[in-house]
């Protein structure tokens, strides 16, 4: 025990944080500034909006909030965050959440506006994502199974949209909870998101523990996959010969066919095949596994399932190339629409290999009942016009308090590869005045040689690295006098030729080790 008779301390008086827009950024920048002062490899960031309505005010509410902290910190934050809920009625509206279209235009909006400010692919952290409830609605205030299942689709479209730039989001964090014994009366009344609710004295789950449950299993490496269908979010997978196929319908209202057959290359086949699917029956939310899936070619999707296609096969895919997505965004963002077409300009890098596909993305924000798709001319040339998008057309049920006071999403448009230069004039237009454009993106996906280090040992003699340079792009050669990690000091570039290339070591350090790397831009 320490008795501090004689020591005086001097408590400064608490100062009151303003909470309007500028003194949020104001604490976010003493914050950041000393953080990293005093921790330098902490990652600080911000603003973690809890209601990004972006185009509210005629997107005013993102100039003032978050436009403002990219303005003002985008040069030193580590990272943005913001809130992504689905928020749902009484009235069984199913279509004006936050998932597929709207979803992406959220994403797309902060990463164009971040960009064209600082330069910077700025890190994304979503510090909270799912699906709410209207306070003092039956849903909000009272447990059922179909709540649960609101949650679950809510969180599933998300997680699916955020697989699709795991180069920009750091961490996304499903809102589900454990007990929350702290809310009031949550022996009556859970708490809407907790993964184990109290009945009869004791705890018991709830249906949001099938989230976890179904996605136990999946893991390994990205590996590219496209549907044909906009309402059809998918991703594969890869784990030497094991290839785990996720699929989630965003559509409320209709199933989906798909086919799995193109997956395989020459000589391969399938194995074995199991199936996890999360649906609702109509009472609850149900998570099931077939095994064995007699038929994996050909599946059906019901309105709103995830599923989860494990394929085991008698041999790993090649991997003789790999696909590099990088997205190239637009000189403007929030341009109101007045009738006439907007010109948004593109700077594209044609240095990534051979571009193997490539997808333009416009953020809309259009009346409801006024023309949705945009009409876009891409270098000169018309695109097809969209037919449809995931998610829907946001306006709810006839006449209840559900929708979105108006339209907010990313549109996406297939563009032939042939058409992409190194500057790009895209021009977009619609039917009628109204309405902003909020982003004009491409994204072009790359096909390059599949990432490799070559380590070799030199000897008394000269030594010869050779490989084969498919593509021109650049190598790193570097040396060390062991193999440990972190002791690789580089020796060498060489501009990569698109031919087989050599290195020669030429006993200037015989006994070293080297190693040659790809560099990609």
């Amino acid at each position: 025990v320490v008795e501090a008779t004689d020591v005086s301390l001097a408590v400064e008086p608490p100062v009151d944080v303003p909470t309007d827009e500028q003194g949020i950024v104001d604490l976010h920048a003493a914050m950041i500034d000393r953080l990293h002062q005093d921790v330098p490899n902490l990652n600080v960031g911000g603003p973690c909006m809890a209601w990004p309505v972006f185009s509210k005010w005629n997107y005013d509410h993102f100039r003032d909030r978050m436009g403002r902290f990219i303005d003002q910190l985008g040069d030193r934050t580590d990272f943005l965050s913001w809130h992504i809920y689905s928020t749902f009625y009484d009235d069984g509206d199913t279509e004006s959440h936050s998932v597929g279209a709207n979803a992406d235009w959220q994403l797309d909006l902060v990463e164009n506006y971040a960009w064209n400010q600082t330069g910077r692919e700025i890190p994304v952290m979503i510090s909270e994502f799912g699906g709410g409830f209207k306070s003092g609605t039956t849903w909000h205030d009272a447990y059922s199974p179909q709540r649960d299942w609101y949650v679950l689709k809510s969180v599933m479209g998300k997680t699916m949209a955020f697989h699709e730039r795991p180069d920009r989001i750091t961490k996304a964090i499903p809102f589900i909870v454990e007990k929350a014994s702290w809310f009031a009366g949550y022996q009556t009344n859970p708490y809407p998101w907790v993964t184990y609710r109290w009945v009869g004295g004791a705890w018991q789950e709830t249906h949001l523990t099938k989230f976890f449950a179904f996605w136990k299993d999946v893991d390994g490496d990205r590996f590219p996959i496209q549907s044909t269908d906009p309402d059809v979010q998918v991703h594969a997978f890869v784990t030497n010969a094991t290839v785990h196929v996720c699929l989630n319908k965003v559509d409320a209202f209709k199933s989906a066919e798909g086919s799995l057959a193109t997956l395989l290359e020459s000589g391969m086949s399938v194995q074995s095949a199991t199936r996890t699917r999360l649906y609702w029956d109509g009472s609850e939310p149900v998570l099931e596994t077939q095994v064995p899936l007699a038929v994996w070619t050909n599946l059906t999707l019901e309105a709103e399932e995830a599923a989860i296609v494990h394929l085991t096969l008698n041999q790993a895919p090649s991997r003789s190339a790999q696909c590099i997505q990088k997205s190239h965004y637009g000189d403007r963002t929030m341009v109101p629409y007045t009738g006439t077409p907007e010109r948004f300009v593109v700077e594209a890098d044609m240095h990534r290999g051979a571009i193997h596909r490539a997808q333009l993305k416009v953020g809309v924000t259009r009346a409801h009942g006024a023309s949705i798709a945009p009409l876009v001319s891409f270098n000169g040339h018309s695109l097809a016009q969209a037919t449809d998008w995931p998610g829907g057309l946001q306006q709810g049920v006839s006449g209840g308090d559900g929708g979105r006071d108006q339209f907010d999403g990313s549109i996406r448009m297939n563009v032939p590869t042939a058409w992409i230069q190194a500057t790009n004039s895209v021009d977009v237009s619609f039917t009628g005045a109204g309405g902003h454009i909020s982003t004009v993106i491409l994204d072009l996906t790359s096909e390059l040689p599949f990432d490799f280090t070559i380590v070799a040992e030199a000897g008394p003699s000269d030594l010869v690295m050779c490989w084969d340079s498919s593509t021109a792009f650049d190598y790193v050669v570097r040396e060390s006098p062991d193999l440990s990690p972190g002791s690789w000091t580089p020796v060498a570039t060489l501009p990569g030729t698109g031919a087989p290339m050599c290195f020669t070591n030429e006993t200037v350090n015989p006994r070293a080790y080297y190693r040659v790397e790809a560099v990609y831009p």
